[in-house]
């Protein structure tokens, strides 16, 4: 995952440990200019795994202060998403919102969930 931005490798760590609940990705790694191996997140090890599946999240800033933002959630965990009839599979609402307040957290600034979906990676 690849966040473009940060104000320092402490909030770029909380950040790795608030969006863990959201994927079955082993998170092992963080860099901020530097790199740091984090083994305190349950689960975490250095073993590459496949990740098979993303969930492709749409983030809306602040209109006229804060562009919007895609992000990708590896290896998302299954009750992130639910089936919805008519629409397919979804990243739940409060999920999703969760998400664009932690992400935000991260970069001290506003965003409103949009939408998500599932993609597998082949």
């Amino acid at each position: 995952m690849h966040v473009p931005t940060a104000p320092s490798m402490k909030a770029l760590r909380t950040f790795a440990h608030a969006i863990a609940d959201y994927t079955t990705a082993k998170i092992i790694e963080i860099s901020f200019s530097q790199a740091e191996e984090i083994t305190d997140i349950p689960g975490a090890s250095g073993e590459q795994q496949s990740l098979g599946t993303i969930a492709l999240l749409l983030l809306h800033g602040e209109v006229g202060k804060t562009p919007s933002k895609d992000l990708a959630i590896p290896a998302p965990v299954n009750d992130l998403l639910e089936l919805i009839t008519g629409q397919g599979v979804k990243v739940k609402k409060a999920d999703g919102q969760a998400i664009a307040d932690i992400y935000g957290e991260l970069v001290d600034e506003t965003f409103r969930f949009v939408r998500g979906k599932p993609q597998i990676i082949k």
